[in-house]
């Protein structure tokens, strides 16, 4: 049986055919689907008709989101997540196929409960933000590893473990830069003088801690700077609780002059300590650009915002998880976001 026959078999064109076959756009995945199954069922089975069939096994891809804990409008994996599907959507063209899961608790045992149920469903890579260090994790991933699954870490680089660069893509903002550039900012918007107080979230949510340990390790060893710490709070969480050491710091620290959040609640604490009456100006340094953290910034709540285009970020996950499963061909396989400072204007 040659093509054209097999074709009129199938009941379709000979240029659909060579698009299911070759992998081509402009074929939906329940179609491509269902004419592998119908080639397989006729027993027709060239060269190319075995190499569709593993390509469309080798481009299943498993996407784990975590969860967002903080309030609504300041959610970071949902503007990651509006990237990935813009992506994912001119992918799944190419054949490839996404199952996205979204974390309920954000914890690593979940995470590796999710890893192991996508290597049972065949899938060949898996995209996450690593949450935690925790063994179980990394016990999972070694396991999907050995079997030939592939991993892009996105978001968070902190806990990640001795990547193996064969099985591994790291993409993801340095943040203990960013915690620096904050401190270096800060500098700046005091003149070189003054008290600042840092404030971090969970404090198993690396990225929170890898910023203000950065800012905290610039601020005691710059000798060339009159900026002292006055305090530091940590496992600010939840919402509640940030606000109230937001008030605190008003009581306890007058003379603060500068702050700088790395939490999930940072807007509501810019909204109390920005509103200091007597004492002047607290200037606040925040992170990530969420919806309620740029609209702190068009308020003059918050003086200033670091972080990477979370939507990007999201987007180049597809691409790489696409590219780097079918032919290892993104390279450097370790690749960092570029970091933006965002201003108020005033």
């Amino acid at each position: 049986m040659n093509y054209k026959e097999l074709s009129q078999l199938l009941g379709i064109s000979r240029a659909q055919l060579d698009r299911v076959l070759n992998n081509r756009a402009n074929v939906s995945e329940t179609t491509r689907k269902e004419i592998l199954a119908k080639i397989e069922e006729i027993g027709f089975k060239p060269n190319s008709v075995g190499k569709a069939l593993a390509l469309q096994r080798k481009m299943s891809f498993g996407i784990i989101l975590s969860s967002d804990l903080s309030a609504t409008g300041t959610h970071i994996y949902s503007r990651i997540h509006e990237g990935m599907m813009i992506a994912a959507e001119q992918m799944q063209n190419r054949g490839a196929k996404f199952e996205f899961r979204h974390l309920k608790s954000g914890q690593g045992q979940e995470q590796a409960e999710v890893i192991r149920e996508m290597v049972a469903d065949g899938h060949k890579a898996i995209a996450l933000s690593r949450e935690d260090l925790s063994d179980e994790l990394t016990e999972a991933i070694d396991e999907a590893m050995k079997q030939g699954v592939k991993f892009v870490y996105y978001s968070n680089r902190n806990a990640i473990r001795n990547p193996a660069p064969q099985y591994a893509y790291v993409l993801a903002s340095d943040n203990r830069t960013e915690g620096l550039m904050a401190a270096k900012l800060m500098d700046k918007f005091l003149n070189g003088n003054g008290k600042v107080v840092l404030i971090s979230g969970l404090t198993k949510n690396r990225i929170h801690q890898a910023r203000i340990d950065s800012a905290q390790e610039f601020i005691e060893k710059n000798n060339r700077s009159r900026l002292s710490i006055s305090a530091i709070y940590r496992d600010v969480y939840p919402q509640q609780t940030a606000r109230d050491i937001a008030k605190r710091i008003l009581q306890r620290h007058p003379d603060v002059n500068g702050v700088i959040i790395s939490c999930g609640h940072s807007v509501d604490m810019a909204e109390i300590l920005s509103a200091r009456s007597g004492g002047g100006k607290i200037r606040i340094i925040a992170f990530d650009f969420t919806e309620k953290g740029e609209r702190c910034l068009e308020t003059n709540q918050l003086d200033a915002l670091i972080g990477v285009d979370l939507r990007k970020v999201g987007y180049d996950t597809i691409k790489a998880i696409y590219d780097f499963t079918l032919g290892g061909t993104v390279e450097p396989l370790e690749v960092m976001p570029v970091i933006q400072i965002k201003l108020s204007e005033k």
